[in-house]
């Protein structure tokens, strides 16, 4: 039996991890403002997180700061290890679907009925998404 992580140990690596996010976003707004200008900001908001993940989760690790912090980390649906580019890809769909978590119940029920293991899992909409799952280790 696999000991998949629960929501809230999620949760507080999330917050861990936007902490570090807006730190980095800090750091490449002051880098990229000598070449972007006004972009600077959004781009380093867009960039930010998208190379902490794919340098975390995509990492041998498979876990960013937040995670390794409470002790659980990504894997493919397999088991197998994520890559950078699975780990950026995976970022992506979370940004992407955030404004569908207001539905998350919703969406719950229909997966369960849909797909049984996705609620075994433990899985969120983007792990679901992206075919990864959480482990707590």
């Amino acid at each position: 039996r696999q000991n998949y992580a629960r929501w809230f140990r999620r949760f507080a690596a999330a917050i861990i991890d936007s902490i570090v996010e807006i730190l980095i976003a800090i750091l490449l707004t002051t880098i990229l403002d000598k070449f972007a200008g006004d972009l600077s900001t959004l781009l380093a908001l867009l960039l930010g997180p998208l190379l902490y993940h794919a340098f975390t989760v995509g990492s041998r690790r498979q876990a960013t700061l937040g995670m390794m912090a409470l002790r659980i980390h990504v894997a493919n649906i397999d088991g197998s290890r994520v890559s950078r580019v699975r780990a950026v890809i995976r970022q992506i769909i979370k940004l992407a679907i955030s404004p569908v978590l207001i539905y998350w119940p919703v969406v719950y029920v229909v997966a369960k009925r849909w797909n049984p293991q996705f609620v075994q899992r433990k899985q969120l909409l983007g792990d679901f998404a992206s075919k990864t799952v959480v482990y707590r280790t």
